[in-house]
């Protein structure tokens, strides 16, 4: 599930454009690349989350469903990516 969720984050915060599709160079690239290492940061936090969890009682069973809701509204919020939205 936390896989789920971080691959949700990760293509939210992803370009918007089809791979291969546009020529990328120089300062705008470089842009990119930072914010593509911060995005190691989102497995991470949700590792640490899930890692904190296992010290307090019941709260992986509370984890599942707090993280199955995150789940459906993400998947239902990214089904209604249109297609204008993506640059060719």
């Amino acid at each position: 599930m936390n896989m789920l969720i971080s691959s949700l984050v990760l293509a939210f915060m992803g370009r918007s454009d089809l791979p291969f599709s546009r020529r990328y160079g120089g300062a705008a690239e470089r842009q990119r690349g930072l914010s593509g290492f911060l995005m190691f940061f989102v497995p991470a936090g949700l590792g640490l989350i899930h890692y904190g969890m296992t010290f307090i009682p019941y709260a992986i069973p509370v984890g599942i469903l707090v993280a199955a809701g995150i789940i459906t509204i993400g998947m239902k919020a990214y089904g209604n990516i249109s297609w204008q939205t993506i640059r060719i």
